[in-house]
């Protein structure tokens, strides 16, 4: 500045404009992706930056900075570290918006496996302008290391359409990576249930005739049969085996139920069940005593009989009959013991106290073909050897039965009504009556001897 408007500088004035200091400012600063400085006109283009200015890189939220550095705008125009940069680092995996925990299905029909598809979950990234990339291993039941497949989100397919998932528990996991190589995994199990029970192959049992029977010429028998055989949907062999009952020796005179129980690893069971009759000798059959009935075993195949009179009759046999038995047992020979004359019930006798108390458990009331009268004689069988008779015949049959016995268990066959042969007094002279037993001498071991 000059003073004076002239060269003469007469005019006590200053020339030219008058003097301001101004701020020295520096450049903007580069933008950051995924950040922002401290103070607006660090990077705006219309702002200033003056001396002393102090610029700082903050994040934002799942970035990180590469370095902590602040800028500071220098007498000279320039920042310092200028020539350093910094960018802010994705650390922030993907998430996944829905996670299972655990899955269970019910296996396919026949099949030890049942198919799932698997597809690509839901998940979503901080850095919205890259992609997740997702991958899904699977470890099937007890593989240990796993299978890696690569999700496609176009197909939305990993790998498999469907993947066959066996009988048990295996892990899924689904892993979800962004470019910046953060992982996320969401990882679950999928138990497969087996629901359907081992099949049974072979259950034939042991070789009967067409009723059921096997016969013996003792009182026990060797009984052999094929084992039975059952397979499962699952694949597995090791399937548990529980029977109650093995070839072996068994028996004679009654019906032997044999059960055997397959268990596979689910608790599913199959059945494999089978009865055989083990028989004596069939005797021929007893004779049904004319006014009265025959009561015999079911059990046993009829092997115990016991003969029942209508109230007021006793039963006549031939005087050259010299035992009067109360029971009759077949042997495994096929002959009645003690012998098989029954005689019919054709001898009146007084109906008072004491006949009543003798013949209690063999007297009935009622016609025989009447359900109601047939109970009444069954439970009069029942009644007597519960009460230690009718024989030791009858208590040896008794003990040899392993349940409570009951009326599904005798059947009654009615003899014929005929009023004409029953007599009065005189006839006992020619006969001998049956009502009560003379002489109780075990028959029932004698049966399982040689007769």
């Amino acid at each position: 500045m000059i003073c004076g408007l002239d060269q003469a500088r007469t005019n006590g004035n200053w020339s030219g404009n008058a003097l301001v200091c101004e701020p020295q400012t520096c450049t903007n600063l580069p933008e950051v992706l995924n950040g922002q400085y401290n103070l607006r006109e660090c990077s705006h283009v219309d702002a200033d930056r003056i001396y002393g200015s102090v610029c700082s890189v903050q994040c934002n939220h799942g970035y990180v900075i590469s370095e902590d550095i602040k800028w500071e705008c220098l007498a000279n125009g320039q920042w310092s570290d200028y020539d350093k940069t910094v960018f802010c680092k994705d650390v922030r995996p993907p998430e996944f918006l829905t996670c299972p925990q655990h899955l269970t299905m019910d296996n396919e029909e026949s099949e030890g496996y049942t198919l799932v598809k698997l597809q690509p979950l839901e998940a979503f990234d901080n850095d919205a302008s890259g992609t997740i990339t997702q991958t899904l291993t699977l470890k099937l039941l007890n593989d240990k290391v796993g299978t890696e497949y690569p999700c496609s989100t176009s197909s939305k397919l990993c790998g498999e359409e469907y993947f066959k998932f066996p009988i048990g528990t295996s892990s899924v996991n689904f892993t979800a990576s962004d470019r910046a190589k953060n992982s996320a995994s969401c990882i679950f199990t999928v138990t497969v249930k087996d629901i359907e029970a081992p099949e049974v192959v072979q259950c034939d049992g042991p070789v009967k005739d067409e009723k059921g029977f096997i016969y013996a010429d003792d009182d026990e028998k060797e009984v052999t049969w094929k084992l039975p055989e059952f397979s499962d949907n699952s694949g597995k062999q090791d399937l548990e085996i529980f029977s109650t009952g093995s070839p072996g020796v068994y028996r004679v005179g009654r019906t032997w139920t044999i059960t055997y129980t397959a268990k596979d690893t689910a608790g599913n069971t199959a059945k494999c069940e089978f009865s055989f009759k083990l028989s004596g000798v069939r005797c021929p059959e007893l004779h049904r005593p004319a006014n009265g009935a025959m009561v015999c075993d079911k059990l046993a195949f009829g092997v115990y009989c016991v003969p029942q009179c209508e109230k007021g009759l006793k039963r006549l046999l031939p005087d050259d009959i010299s035992r009067i038995p109360a029971d009759y047992f077949c042997s495994v020979k096929g002959r009645w013991l003690p012998h098989d004359t029954v005689g019919d019930c054709s001898l009146r006798t007084p109906v008072n106290e004491d006949t009543l108390s003798q013949y209690e458990f063999t007297w009935y009331e009622g016609n025989c073909n009447d359900e109601q009268t047939k109970q009444q004689i069954i439970q009069n069988t029942i009644d007597a050897l519960e009460s230690g008779g009718p024989s030791f015949v009858g208590q040896g049959f008794k003990a040899t039965q392993d349940k409570t016995l009951t009326k599904d268990d005798f059947e009654v066959f009615c003899g014929p009504k005929n009023e004409s042969i029953i007599q009065i007094g005189g006839g006992a002279r020619r006969r001998r009556s049956a009502g009560v037993q003379p002489q109780l001498i075990n028959m029932y071991s004698a049966s399982l001897g040689s007769n």
